[in-house]
């Protein structure tokens, strides 16, 4: 009889462990994750010498600074000579005029940002030069190099709104080939 229990007894524990991680993992997880894509294969010159790349994103934290690399670059493809006279024209445009907005609110509720080029013309570009749809000349590329640019966000306005509120602004980047 003893052993008939002891039988009886190992064929429950198999059974329970069999069922638990059934019941464990019965309710599905979720979980998002955002997914970007970089633009890199722009080229104005009708000769394929060279990429420019552009930011995909610039990120904000709650204090104003940014998270993000914010860099324009002309690339030579590999193998390839630039021409000494080259002049690649760059400029942008902000949709919301360097206002970042909330499509959600019924007010306009918007924050201004700035973007601090130190390449090209160095030129700062903020909602007094960057009103929405104009484009600023950032400079010329004339080789191989990259721009930084450091974005900043104001932090004295920031309008008291919900948690996970998305305030957007779409900058547009223009490339101009000037040279042959």
């Amino acid at each position: 009889m003893k052993r008939k229990i002891t039988t009886f007894a190992m064929v429950g524990a198999m059974a329970v462990a069999a069922l638990a991680p059934a019941t464990a993992f019965a309710a599905p997880v979720t979980s998002d994750s955002q997914v970007y894509y970089m633009k890199g294969a722009d080229t104005p010159d009708e000769q394929g010498r060279y990429v420019i790349s552009f930011p995909a994103n610039i990120v904000f934290a709650d204090d104003g600074a940014s998270s993000s690399t914010h860099e324009i670059e002309l690339k030579a493809v590999p193998g390839v000579t630039l021409p000494t006279n080259l002049s690649v024209k760059m400029e942008v445009s902000s949709k919301n005029g360097m206002k970042l907005k909330d499509a959600t609110a019924a007010d306009s509720t918007e924050i201004g940002y700035s973007i601090i080029y130190t390449g090209g013309d160095g030129v700062t570009l903020n909602n007094t030069n960057g009103t929405a749809g104009t484009k600023v000349a950032l400079g010329s590329f004339t080789q191989a190099e990259a721009w930084s640019g450091t974005p900043e966000m104001e932090t004295t306005n920031v309008p008291n709104v919900s948690k996970n509120t998305e305030f957007t602004d779409v900058l547009t980047y223009t490339a101009t080939h000037e040279t042959p």
